[in-house]
């Protein structure tokens, strides 16, 4: 539920950031604004500032920003040393069209720049599997919470499928000989296996897959902050045309719904571990 209340805060201060982005480009090429509204539906709080009025509604997925020639309690008037939308060049009037998204753009590229000094960049192979949750006689069998998975049986673990068929390679019986690391400390142990209805087998505990992260230099880290969000965008797109085209590839069934709304709620409710990197993850989708 926090998590959820948190998207919402989000999508508000992406939105606000957003609706900033047109109006600072309208004041800078000479538009008079009117009314900034930042959310949809019935205004919950309206207030003038230096000849603006500003709204607030109740749900944070978008807003508008509203020039003088769009005004209906201003249609005959022009404030004096102001232009006239309709009558700007198409190089100012597309200034303020673009600055929204570019601002949108911007913050992802600073919070990507940010995720990167933190932690590094995505290699695309997984360490292993984050222990989340333990069933209680996993636990006392000996795996814990922030376990990291990373082989059992002697076959690498990347994900649940890789974990299921080095489970099924098993000649201890009941038993599996797993490989993970504790505290940054390597252990081995015996635990149980076990098998779900679906047929595929588990240790009796939930995982977030945890990515292998590289350190790179301060170019590299340049390059991957501006180009990030746009891979992110064209995986979003290229993942909603898929699915409206039903072109269901194994790659967009893994994806889940198209990154909307619904998309986005469905990712927040099934991330079963929150930290600073996946919230800044999420942050960049938002933007």
């Amino acid at each position: 539920m926090i998590a959820v209340l948190l998207l919402f805060v989000g999508m508000a201060a992406l939105s606000l950031a957003h609706e900033l982005g047109h109006a600072a480009a309208a004041r800078t090429c000479g538009f008079h604004i009117t009314d900034i509204c930042i959310g949809l539906g019935p205004a919950l709080l309206r207030f003038e500032r230096r000849g603006i009025r500003w709204m607030i509604g109740p749900v944070p997925l978008g807003g508008f920003v509203r020039v003088a020639e769009l005004a209906p309690d201003n249609i005959e008037s022009k404030s004096e040393g102001t232009a006239w939308f309709s009558a700007g060049s198409i190089a100012r009037r597309m200034a303020v069209i673009g600055a929204g998204p570019a601002t949108n753009y911007v913050l992802a590229a600073i919070v990507t720049l940010a995720l990167t000094f933190g932690w590094g960049i995505e290699t695309g192979r997984a360490q292993g599997l984050r222990v989340v949750s333990v069933d209680e006689g996993t636990r006392q069998a000996g795996l814990a919470v922030g376990d990291l998975v990373s082989q059992a049986n002697g076959h690498a673990v990347s994900d649940l499928r890789s974990l299921s068929n080095a489970l099924a390679d098993s000649d201890g019986g009941g038993l599996a000989m797993v490989s993970l690391h504790r505290g940054g400390l390597p252990v081995q142990i015996h635990l149980p296996r076990l098998r779900a209805r679906s047929g595929a087998w588990g240790l009796g505990a939930a995982y977030v897959i945890e990515p292998e992260l590289l350190q790179v230099g301060l170019a590299r880290t340049l390059v991957h902050a501006l180009s990030a969000p746009m891979l992110e965008a064209r995986t979003m797109l290229v993942h909603a045309a898929n699915v409206l085209t039903r072109r269901r590839t194994a790659s967009a069934r893994s994806l889940g719904r198209p990154l909307g709304i619904v998309g986005l709620a469905d990712r927040v409710q099934a991330t079963k571990v929150w930290s600073a990197r996946r919230g800044l993850m999420l942050a960049i989708s938002l933007s």
